[in-house]
């Protein structure tokens, strides 16, 4: 299944995307407003927001609004389309920018690619909520462990630090391996940075 939300405020248009979607077999799911969608039962889905330009309380400056609470993909639907509009969007955080009458193969053209990066953005939320879970789970020595073995702390160096046993700071590092999923220290570190970040 896949869902398009829309918030069109030109009735015909609004008309016309849902028939073209439904004849495609895409959901419509019309809106009043573009933040409706953040909390829409459906967004499990690929998703993407056709969203009019223009509209009352709308502007290029609520885009990152709606990105940062990871929106579906954000496409901007334009009567009056210029180059400026387009590129001021588009740095924003639009996912695409079109114009007014649309072409039937550029608008699925965009809204597919909206729902590729509605999927990949969905897959590495659900990495990045699992891998919070992992370190959740390490215990306060596990987690001192893991600060000094990313930072390049031989078992030795670590056991100096926190003044335990090398025996001890291999045991627990070994368990905070198990309990991270990692395969070396190498992943260990990139877990570190996507923690961290």
């Amino acid at each position: 299944m896949k869902i398009v939300y829309t918030v069109v405020e030109d009735l015909r248009l609004s008309h016309t995307l849902h028939t073209a979607l439904a004849a495609n077999g895409v959901a419509v799911i019309s809106l009043h407003s573009s933040s409706e969608c953040l909390s829409h039962e459906n967004r499990h889905v690929a998703s993407c927001l056709l969203l009019s330009e223009g509209l009352a309380g709308m502007d290029c400056g609520s885009l990152p609004y709606l990105r940062e609470r990871n929106s579906p993909p954000i496409i901007i639907i334009s009567v009056n389309g210029d180059v400026p509009s387009c590129v001021r969007a588009l740095r924003k955080g639009a996912h695409d920018y079109l114009t007014v009458p649309l072409m039937a193969p550029r608008l699925f053209q965009a809204i597919e690619s909206a729902f590729d990066a509605d999927r990949r953005l969905r897959a590495e939320l659900q990495e990045t909520a699992e891998l919070r879970s992992r370190w959740a789970s390490l215990t306060t020595r596990e987690a001192e462990i893991m600060h000094y073995a990313v930072r390049g702390f031989l078992n030795k160096q670590t056991a100096a630090e926190l003044k335990i046993t090398e025996n001890t700071v291999q045991v627990h590092r070994g368990r905070v391996m198990r309990k991270m999923h990692a395969t070396s220290l190498a992943e260990l570190v990139l877990m570190s940075v996507r923690l961290s970040s």
